[in-house]
């Protein structure tokens, strides 16, 4: 009954540099390496640690981010450390698989599929590295031959879709999944979690990234810890990420001044998340422009929260009665759309009203 850690994706030395300075880039990049610290501590409890993966975000890897790695495989006195590259940092002459020792106990899979047997732990653990950034290694394994009383895990990194047309990123579909023979396929590649899932008698899951880096990885991050008994498998996610990321729509119609801005836009960020957490905050709803200025909601919320991005999608908030009785430009303007808007079904009224809105925009000197 070998018990496991399945991570993948850790992308350690990710630049950063769409975001942060080059200081904060440095911050989240030692970030990352507490995370995958305290993902390896984790480790330590249990037989096996798979990693699926994308443990690198390039070829490029610095000496820091090696040495990280040596020294905190070689605390896993009693733990097999499985690794198969993936499509960010594949396994070629010149990469890091190719040219450091990791230990004893760890194992890096060639680009041609391999099994490991671990004997006292009645377990066979297959995989294949990506030798390119495209790969169809998948099709090159053969389906297992069970064996009574033997684990059989495969570590891969695919794309699950719903046919095996080739994608690039080692397409697999159900169909594989069913008939590939392993207890448990430990996947990485797809950086949302998935839930544990079975396709006849395999069990298979996505463990998503242990620490999200941009604002398509939101919410709690971490991995899968379990165990594969008679070959039904028991997991449960473990959340590790050091910081979380969020995307927020606030709707800030009807507030009178700069301050209940601020308070609703504070209140409704930290229903999410916490202080420590990362925000990309959408201002939304119908306000006046003289009562939102978004450069001191930008000013007031880095004070509360460690990062935020703000972006003002407000619309402004015209009384449409009082200029549509105006014998004005505008007045006509907002005359012929509201017969318009009239004979409209839902979706196009929502395109008409918002034709109404750009329009008087465009007629009052806003912004289109």
């Amino acid at each position: 009954m070998p018990t496991f850690l399945h991570t993948a994706d850790l992308h350690l030395d990710t630049t950063f540099s769409a975001h942060f300075t080059a200081e904060q880039a440095k911050i989240r990049r030692n970030e990352m390496l507490r995370c995958v610290s305290n993902l390896i501590d984790l480790a330590k409890n249990y037989d096996i640690l798979l990693i699926a993966g994308d443990v690198f975000d390039s070829s490029y890897v610095s000496e820091e981010t090696v040495s990280f790695l040596k020294r905190k495989f070689a605390e896993l006195e009693h733990t097999y450390v499985f690794i198969s590259a993936g499509n960010h940092d594949p396994y070629t002459s010149n990469s890091v698989y190719a040219n450091t020792d990791f230990g004893d106990n760890v194992h890096i899979f060639g680009t041609e599929p391999e099994c490991v047997e671990l004997a006292e732990l009645k377990t066979r653990v297959y995989g294949c590295s990506f030798s390119d950034t495209y790969s169809d290694i998948a099709k090159r394994f053969n389906k297992i031959d069970k064996t009574e009383g033997i684990t059989d895990i495969i570590l891969m990194h695919a794309d699950v879709v719903s046919n095996m047309e080739d994608g690039g990123y080692n397409s697999i579909d159900r169909r594989y999944i069913e008939g590939c023979g392993a207890d448990y396929l430990a996947l990485g590649h797809i950086h949302t979690r998935s839930e544990i899932k079975k396709c006849g008698n395999t069990y298979f899951a996505y463990p998503g990234l242990p620490e999200g880096r941009g604002f398509d990885e939101c919410g709690d991050m971490g991995c899968y810890i379990g165990e594969i008994n008679d070959g039904a498998v028991k997991a449960e996610f473990k959340k590790l990420c050091i910081r979380r990321l969020f995307k927020v729509d606030v709707d800030i119609s009807g507030l009178s001044d700069n301050i209940q801005i601020f308070d609703k836009v504070k209140q409704e960020i930290l229903s999410y998340g916490c202080e420590n957490d990362m925000y990309k905050i959408n201002v939304i709803g119908k306000i006046s422009s003289e009562i939102f200025n978004i450069d001191i909601l930008k000013n007031d919320i880095k004070d509360v929260v460690y990062y935020a991005e703000v972006t003002d999608n407000t619309q402004q908030d015209y009384d449409i009665d009082a200029i549509a009785v105006q014998n004005t430009l505008c007045g006509e303007f907002v005359r012929m759309m509201q017969d318009k808007i009239k004979d409209c079904d839902d979706e196009e009224r929502l395109v008409a009203e918002n034709a109404l809105m750009i329009g008087l925009d465009a007629l009052l000197g806003g912004e289109v």
